[in-house]
């Protein structure tokens, strides 16, 4: 088990796990001065609680850059709302974070999955289709 100092957990304590300092997936660096740099950029901004996974040979790059997407879609889904199967979810965003929340959503046994989003989101809504989300469109 692993001990985190009171400060720490302090966000935690008072329901803002997302700037949690603790080690953990999807750490959001909060300091003065400090930049959040996106998963596209040249470099990023990392403090002593970030923890790298190396990706496998084997991994082809396309499918790695799918892990912050998925696993956005898993804290938002299974921690955040508890989702539980045969529960029904619309996802808000056609973009590749509201796609990797269907995936997750589908992985979970969702009885009902909608994604819904900006009219430029075709490709996620026909991907979305593909992989068996009953209600998928555009929306102004």
């Amino acid at each position: 088990m692993m001990r985190v100092r009171a400060e720490i957990a302090e966000y935690c304590r008072q329901g803002h796990g997302r700037f949690c300092k603790a080690p953990r997936y999807g750490h959001i660096v909060e300091q003065p001065g400090l930049k959040n740099f996106g998963g596209y950029a040249d470099a990023v901004t990392l403090d002593r609680h970030s923890v790298l996974v190396p990706i496998p040979d084997e991994l082809p790059i396309e499918l790695a850059t799918f892990i912050v997407p998925v696993g956005s879609g898993v804290e938002w889904l299974l921690h955040e709302a508890d989702l539980k199967k045969g529960e029904s979810v619309a996802v808000l965003g056609t973009s590749r974070m509201g796609l990797a929340s269907c995936v997750v959503a589908l992985h979970q046994g969702a009885s009902r999955i909608g994604l819904y989003g900006h009219p430029g989101g075709t490709d996620a809504i026909g991907a979305a289709r593909g992989l068996g989300v009953t209600d998928s469109r555009r929306t102004a």
